[in-house]
This record gives structure tokens, C-alpha cells and sequence, in this order.
């Protein structure tokens, strides 16, 4: 496993466990349609993402790039333009292609 998916795994596990039911049960009330929550409240997910942001900011943007375009066809399309927000037009337009 390379070191990008051995944090990703992490993170999901972490997200996993700072589950709360009574946040993703009340969490679906805001949208019309049908959505996966997990119920993690915004503090959580942003102490989270910060501890793994240091992580990954060792990491080359090359390395980051080939991860997310090889993987582009998993990921939801938000976090997918998230993901390349910062790439370079080149690499984005790869990245968006189908």
C-alpha cells in the first residue's frame, strides 16, 4: 500500500469512529434528496483534516496529482474538483476528462 492510501485508510477509520448518530440522523433534513452522511460534526472533521494536512503537506504535489488522477473514477465529483483545485490547467483538464 503507497503512503497516500495508507492515510487515506487512516482517515476514513478516524472518521468512522467520531461518528454521532444524532448528528447524521438530523443531518438529512437539510437536503431534498437522499444523502450519505457519517455524522461527523464540522469541529471534528476539521481537527481531522488538519492532522492529516500536515502529513500530506510532505508530500510531492506530483505524487498527490498521479494518486488523485489514478483514482478520479472512485472519487465523488466534489471532492474530485476540490482535489484539483490548485493543479495546474494541464493536469485539470486530464483530471476532469471522463
Amino acid at each position: 500500500m503507497n503512503p497516500m492510501e495508507n492515510i487515506i485508510k487512516k482517515i476514513r477509520l478516524e472518521l468512522h469512529q467520531s461518528c454521532d448518530e444524532k448528528t447524521k440522523a438530523s443531518s438529512q433534513k437539510f437536503f431534498k434528496e437522499t444523502i450519505r452522511f457519517y455524522g461527523v460534526q464540522v469541529p471534528v472533521v476539521n481537527k481531522i483534516s488538519k492532522e492529516y494536512f500536515k502529513q500530506l503537506a510532505s508530500s510531492s504535489k506530483t505524487d498527490i496529482f498521479e494518486y488523485v488522477i489514478k483514482n478520479k473514477s472512485r472519487m465523488p465529483r466534489t471532492s474530485l474538483r476540490y482535489a484539483i483545485e490548485k493543479m495546474p490547467k494541464d493536469l485539470k483538464s486530464i483530471a476532469m476528462a471522463k
